[in-house]
């Protein structure tokens, strides 16, 4: 592989400093004080335009929120939520179709990075395809790469032109290399890695 240099943070990852420049996101300043709250704008780095069947008809069981009757009352909903807590960007994780049909519902909020690995080592897209979404400014990030349901390790050989790429094209990628839903290796995905939580990796200059 080339050499880099790779940064992880579980669960929540921060896009690279120009992802935050460009879009004019700032840090907010520490507050202290238990009675304020952060009413800046907020860059969401992880939203799934796929949501799994369990989202579809039953109730968010925190917020009791209505059930969305189908994947794009759901899609609907989220954007509306965008707007509602002033979430200015966001990254979308999906497969190419639904990701378009996002990116045309809500535009100027969407960065979009296509997941391009299935449940098996057979990419869905390759990494040229990739190159040419990114050259185009159909997509400014790389994943979810689920490899990890794969039985892929990140340091796999089938993974190593989207590294390339990565790299080339300075745009970070998002990869699962943690805990998924309870079981997975014994529900249909024996293969399976455990690792620890959801990783964004970019290069550091």
């Amino acid at each position: 592989m080339h050499n880099r240099t790779t940064c992880l943070l579980s669960m929540i990852a921060f896009p690279r400093a120009a992802f935050a420049q460009q879009a004019g996101v700032v840090t907010a300043p520490q507050v202290h004080e238990s009675s304020k709250s952060y009413t800046g704008p907020i860059f969401d780095v992880h939203l799934h335009t796929d949501p799994p069947a369990s989202a579809i008809g039953v109730p968010n069981p925190v917020t009791g929120m209505a059930a969305a009757a189908n994947a794009q009352a759901l899609r609907d909903a989220v954007i509306q939520a965008c707007k509602n807590y002033h979430i200015t960007h966001a990254v979308l994780n999906g497969w190419p179709g639904t990701l378009q049909q996002w990116a045309e519902s809500d535009s100027k909020r969407s960065i979009l990075a296509p997941m391009v690995l299935d449940n098996d080592r057979i990419p869905v897209m390759s990494a040229s395809n990739l190159r040419s979404e990114i050259e185009n400014g159909r997509a400014g990030a790389v994943g979810e790469i689920m490899s990890q349901y794969a039985g892929l390790e990140p340091s796999d050989p089938i993974l190593e032109p989207y590294w390339a790429l990565a790299e080339a094209m300075d745009v970070p990628v998002m990869i699962h290399t943690g805990m998924s839903f309870p079981g997975t290796p014994y529900k249909g995905i024996p293969t399976s890695v455990s690792g620890s939580a959801i990783h964004c990796y970019w290069r550091m200059s």
